[in-house]
């Protein structure tokens, strides 16, 4: 009687195992595509959050925002449709790891965030190879939460603010546009997008107000690439620029110091509140404009 090696038998097992996940990855990505596509046809690349095991945002082939969570919902994708996404991804993620099985790579706005290329999706319009994105964190009481920043230089032009309700997006946007232009700065023609993690706007509200503008002008190209990922900015603006103080500045502050941060931009007038932690650079910020010279000289 011919009996098999338990190693043989071992490792035939995990490659048929590693061969039906990504046939099961495949299939759920083109099964979740055929959904989205259904009310989103311009969908091209969705953005999930690993940790969630939810969708968090639907692009087009520009990379631009289409969709996104929670703002949207029942807009464009009907909740029941974004609600069978998430159980489908809930249902198929725990079958072993996405980096390697599934491919999915890590999406601009950082961990725990994923993208996953829809079957079948649209080639990048002419232009869009100059595309940029820029993303910082904001420290919440759940941890650090992710701003970021996608510009586009060849598509309509328009600023755009997602990830919060409606009314606040507005305020904030106008509010962070009028801080930019009134500091100096010119924006380049194009579309600019921002989204920003639902715990910022939560907990954070227009104290994210400097990090948002400091995503802004890196988005553009008036800041050194990814200098503003280096840094924890804080700071409300107004609309001429000047950094106001921040209530409970305390709480982010702390937020980040636990969490390991060394660089701290903050409002000038609040500085005696942060002190001076040990191996932390702390700035006080007078305006964006000021900001924006210690952010380029950190990046000299």
């Amino acid at each position: 009687m011919t009996t098999t090696d338990p190693g043989t038998a071992y490792a035939a097992a995990y490659d048929a195992a590693a061969a039906a996940r990504l046939d099961l990855y495949a299939k759920a990505t083109a099964y979740i595509g055929h959904l989205v596509r259904g009310h989103l046809p311009q969908a091209a690349t969705l953005v999930i959050n690993a940790k969630c095991r939810d969708l968090h945002e639907v692009q087009d082939a520009e990379g631009l925002p289409i969709w996104h969570a929670p703002t949207s919902a029942g807009q464009g994708l009907p909740d029941e449709v974004a609600d069978e996404v998430d159980g489908i991804l809930a249902d198929v993620m725990p079958f072993g790891g996405m980096a390697g099985a599934a491919r999915w790579p890590i999406a601009p706005q950082g961990l725990p965030y994923r993208l996953v290329r829809l079957p079948g999706a649209p080639a990048p319009a002419n232009g869009t190879g100059q595309r940029k994105v820029a993303h910082t964190r904001f420290p919440t009481p759940e941890g650090l939460r992710v701003i970021s920043g996608i510009f586009a230089p060849a598509a309509t032009p328009r600023i755009d603010i997602t990830g919060t309700r409606d009314t606040y997006a507005r305020e904030t946007r106008d509010r962070i546009r009028a801080a930019i232009i009134n500091s100096g700065y010119t924006l380049p023609t194009g579309s600019l997008d921002i989204t920003a993690d639902w715990l910022v706007i939560r907990s954070g509200g227009p104290a994210a107000d400097l990090a948002t503008a400091a995503v802004a002008l890196e988005a553009v190209g008036l800041l050194p690439a990814d200098i503003t990922q280096r840094v924890v900015l804080i700071g409300e603006l107004g609309l001429d620029g000047t950094v106001r103080t921040v209530r409970d500045i305390e709480q982010p502050v702390a937020a980040a110091l636990g969490l390991g941060e060394k660089h701290l931009i903050v409002p000038a007038e609040q500085t005696d509140l942060v002190g001076t932690p040990t191996g932390v650079t702390v700035t006080g910020a007078y305006s964006l404009a000021h900001a924006v010279a210690h952010l380029a000289a950190l990046a000299a």
